[in-house]
Formats: structure tokens, C-alpha cells, sequence
């Protein structure tokens, strides 16, 4: 399948209000292809009837992902990423999780340095791509229900995801998407000092519902765009740093880098949450006063 083909594909399932469309994409699994699978034919077929072949994918090499990836940036509207992040932790509607992803895949390919593969390692040291590597665009489809798309050292699917956010109609925040924004932003000032991301995401999720998933990915994507301070890795949409050199500390579980540095203490920067948020409100005491 040609990368231009895989794309429309993603796209059109992306642009579907076709409820049945998405049921299947939540049921598709890569080992469907396999044609002895009765179910997975059955999967296959039903996929035709709405005019899509799951069945090719996307095979790339590292250098052209970079090259992609460098041309994406270029076209990509931050601010218009961070606008679309506002609305996605909104509660009336799993389709709107989908806009925490476009502020996560720019910041984690923001700064993405032209490079080359350089040793026979399982993954570049620079930024984590296979040599080869392949995409899905159906598993790809799925990641827009619940607003993640991969590792940050998962460069292809950002960089794709980046594409997408290239070609779509974002949303602009609602008076009632900023409020409730505001209100999730307290509710993380008025915590506890020493309390990580992931655990504020469970409370959030207790106080506000959604999934916890999805509020684990609200602060990692702050955490790559520079929002979350902390004393350790900046953010990737401020500062490149090799994959090598983004060791999570043990007892961090498996946050990742640079969210599992951060907690509450900490603060968020207020030049960067000002930049990205300008319609929103940083309560005083979450604004972090020094550089750490």
C-alpha cells in the first residue's frame, strides 16, 4: 500500500460519524491478515462493505520518516494544536479525546534533527525509529479513541499524526470547553505537593470521570510540550533530547520521560502555558518561579 493510500484510509475513517465504522476499528487487530483467521476474515469483510481494505500497511525506512517528519513540522500550527488540546478532555463525547493528540505529536517531533541511522542497534539512539519500520492505519484509526499516538519514540505514527492534524478542521474551544479546562487546571494547584502526574490523573478521574488513560495522556502531552517544569529533560517541543539520553529513574513505573520527573511542587511554566493557553487561567500558585 503507498503511504498516499494508507493516508486516505486513515483519514476517511478519521472523518466517519459511522458508529458501526468504529466498532470494527476497536475490534481490528494487526494478526487478522492472517487469512485462516474465520473471525478476522469476517472483521476483513466487513471493513469492504464500508469500502476499506485493512489488509496492506505502510512500510518505511528511518531516513524517510525523518524527512516527513521535518516537512510536517513545517506546515504544523502549534497554536492551533494547543486550542484543539482544550477541547479534548471535554466529557460529552469519546470523538473529542481524538484532539489530545495533534499538541502531543508536534511537541514530539517539534525539534526533530535531520539524522541519519547511525549503528546496527535495534533503534536509532537519536530518536528511537526502527531502521524499518511499518504503520497501520486502522491500529492508527483506534489510537484517536482514546487521544494517544505512542511513545514519543514511536516517530512514525507522531509523525503521521501530525499529517492528519495538517489536514483537518480542528475545533476552537467553547466557553464551556475553557471553563472546564480552568477548572482541571485548580484542581492540580490545589494538590498536594509532592504528588505525581499519574496519580493526579486518577484523582481527576475520580473527581471529573473519563478514563484515567486518557488523563495520563492529558499530562504527558503538557509534560512533551514543556508545560510540566522539571528538573530533569525539558520538554521536546522546546528542546530536542536523544533517545539515549531519556532514562526513566526506577521507581517511576511506567511513566514517561519527562512527565515521570514532575510533581506538583514543580509547577508549570508559566511563559510556555501562557504561549500554548492564552484563553486560559494559571492559578498563581502553580506558576513556577524558578528555574529548576
Amino acid at each position: 500500500m503507498s503511504t498516499q493510500k494508507a493516508e486516505r484510509t486513515f483519514l476517511r475513517i478519521a472523518a466517519s460519524d459511522d458508529d458501526e465504522l468504529w466498532e470494527l476499528v476497536c475490534e481490528w487487530a494487526p494478526s487478522y491478515r492472517r487469512r485462516e483467521d474465520d473471525y478476522g476474515n469476517e472483521v476483513i469483510a466487513r471493513f469492504g462493505d464500508h469500502g476499506i481494505d485493512p489488509g496492506p500497511i505502510v512500510e518505511l525506512n528511518h531516513n524517510q520518516i525523518i524527512s516527513r517528519g521535518i516537512k510536517a513540522i513545517e506546515e504544523a500550527n502549534v497554536q492551533a494544536a494547543a486550542a484543539a488540546f482544550v477541547t479534548g478532555i471535554a466529557l460529552d463525547g469519546w470523538e473529542r479525546v481524538r484532539w489530545l493528540i495533534p499538541l502531543r505529536a508536534i511537541s514530539n517531533t517539534a525539534q526533530l534533527p535531520k539524522h541519519s541511522f547511525r549503528d546496527d542497534d535495534a533503534r536509532c539512539k537519536t530518536c528511537g525509529q526502527a531502521r524499518e519500520s511499518k504503520w497501520d492505519p486502522i491500529q492508527a484509526a483506534w489510537s484517536l479513541t482514546i487521544g494517544d499516538c505512542g511513545e514519543d519514540w514511536e516517530v512514525l505514527n507522531n509523525v503521521m499524526m501530525v499529517r492528519w492534524f495538517n489536514q483537518s478542521d480542528p475545533p476552537s474551544p467553547r466557553k464551556s470547553d475553557i471553563a472546564f479546562f480552568n477548572r482541571v487546571i485548580k484542581f492540580v494547584a490545589d494538590a498536594d505537593k509532592d504528588i505525581t502526574a499519574y496519580k493526579l490523573a486518577k484523582q481527576i478521574k475520580c473527581q471529573y470521570k473519563g478514563e484515567e488513560e486518557t488523563w495520563r495522556v492529558f499530562f504527558e502531552a503538557l509534560g512533551f510540550a514543556g508545560v510540566l517544569k522539571t528538573d530533569k529533560q525539558p520538554g521536546h517541543l522546546q528542546h530536542w533530547t536523544d533517545l539515549e539520553d531519556r532514562a526513566r529513574p526506577k521507581g517511576r513505573g511506567d511513566a514517561r520521560s519527562p512527565v515521570c520527573y514532575w510533581r506538583r511542587e514543580l509547577g508549570f511554566d508559566p511563559v510556555v502555558f501562557d504561549e500554548l493557553f492564552p484563553r486560559c487561567r494559571l492559578p498563581k500558585r502553580l506558576q513556577s518561579t524558578t528555574d529548576v
